[in-house]
């Protein structure tokens, strides 16, 4: 009977008997379950499909967290859960925001190792030396015979370790700056032994070479050297022959008295070289099947940049639309832009140094000095790197050497 104060009492009883019952079997169906599942030797869990896998997130997917996982229903293992799954939809729409920035140029943030680090400036000290008529003869003359006698040679690049260190740099107006001994290496012999890339010869006529002293003080100099250059490309059918230059600062190492001085340290070479010279030499590589190859790169010597760019197998002919899409050169025919030109030569670079990844990704990425390049021009001229009086010099060369104001041609 019903209380009669309380008429719903009973009812509520026995629907709470009837619960207790139902769950009671509810738990022992689930147990003979779970045991039928450890006894079969293959498990439902693995025949679930991923987007169930996700859903369900087992113990097993996640990642080592001091979690107490007795305790499902708390409050901080359901904030952890979600937080999880929030990581999984960000890598899902990882690519989407990339190729979002790709769209709109869109800079990558910076890492944590590289924040406060500012770029270096490798131009030249303003205002630029340039040679003085009062400079001590003697001091010229002994700046000159270390040259030689050190057997200084910026394409013996076997020797490079008599003449330079890790601190040495290399500055090209057209393709930017390379830093280090074997920096420098690396993009000679880009231009001197890429047979298998772009370029297969490099010539100077020593018949034509030209000497400038620029500075002469103790065992400090500055020697600018210029001469007719020949440059043979597989791209392109005749070799271009042009007016090459180059500024050397270096410390002579023997003692300030030895009239015979063989040993230097070259801190600093200024290369010039006609303004879209660089840029004309690489016409022929901006190709579908050139492109293909520098995916191919990429792909296989730089896995993590490729599939940072959102690129699989199966998608590689985005990323050679990607790259057909850029110029070969910028406006002013620098390489260093965001061009095809910047990754024809640093993919030659990445066949024997992966560090070069970063440089040939579409998007850009930070690299190992966290620098960023071949996104930005630096815009060097070879108004920066040379004084009005050398160029003067050059210009002068290149006529007595039936050149036009280009200062090159190509050869017949």
């Amino acid at each position: 009977q019903n209380h009669p104060l309380f008429p719903n009492k009973q009812k509520k009883t026995e629907k709470k008997t009837m619960d207790s019952v139902t769950s009671t079997k509810v738990t022992m169906l689930l147990v003979l379950l779970t045991m039928t599942l450890l006894s079969s030797p293959v498990s439902c869990y693995s025949l679930m499909a991923d987007e169930e896998r996700k859903n369900l997130l087992t113990d097993h997917e996640l990642d080592a967290t001091p979690v107490n996982h007795n305790r499902r229903d708390s409050e901080s293992f359901t904030k952890w859960k979600e937080s999880n799954l929030r990581g999984l939809k960000r890598k899902k729409k990882k690519c989407k925001a990339s190729k979002k920035g790709k769209a709109k140029g869109k800079k990558n943030k910076v890492p944590k190792r590289c924040k406060g680090i500012e770029t270096p400036n490798y131009l030249p000290e303003k205002p630029l030396v340039g040679p003085s008529p009062s400079m001590d003869q003697q001091a010229v003359l002994r700046c000159f015979t270390a040259l030689q006698l050190a057997e200084y040679n910026t394409f013996n690049v076997d020797a490079y370790s008599n003449w330079y260190n890790e601190s040495s740099i290399m500055v090209v107006g057209d393709t930017g700056f390379f830093l280090g001994g074997e920096g420098i290496k690396e993009y000679i012999k880009f231009l001197t032994q890429g047979e298998d890339h772009v370029f297969s010869g490099y010539d100077v006529d020593q018949t034509t070479l030209g000497v400038l002293p620029i500075k002469a003080e103790g065992n400090e100099c500055i020697v600018t050297t210029y001469a007719k250059t020949s440059i043979f490309s597989n791209y392109i059918e005749n070799p271009i022959d042009f007016l090459g230059a180059q500024r050397a600062s270096f410390t002579i190492l023997d003692d300030i008295n030895n009239p015979y001085p063989s040993r230097i340290l070259v801190s600093r070479t200024d290369v010039y070289t006609p303004p879209g010279l660089l840029a004309y030499t690489l016409t022929g590589t901006k190709t579908e099947e050139f492109a293909t190859k520098l995916c191919g790169i990429m792909h296989t010597s730089c896995p993590s940049t490729f599939e940072e760019n959102c690129y699989t197998e199966e998608t590689i002919d985005d990323c050679v639309a990607d790259l057909l899409s850029l110029p070969l050169a910028n406006e002013d025919g620098k390489l260093d832009d965001k061009s095809f030109g910047c990754r024809v030569v640093h993919a030659f670079f990445v066949s024997t140094n992966n560090d070069h990844c970063p440089h040939i990704s579409f998007l850009p990425k930070y690299d190992v000095n966290c620098l960023v390049k071949c996104q930005t021009s630096k815009g060097i001229t070879n108004e920066d790197l040379f004084h009005p009086f050398e160029l003067g010099t050059f210009a002068q060369a290149a006529a007595s050497l039936g050149f036009g104001s280009e200062q090159w041609n190509v050869r017949e």
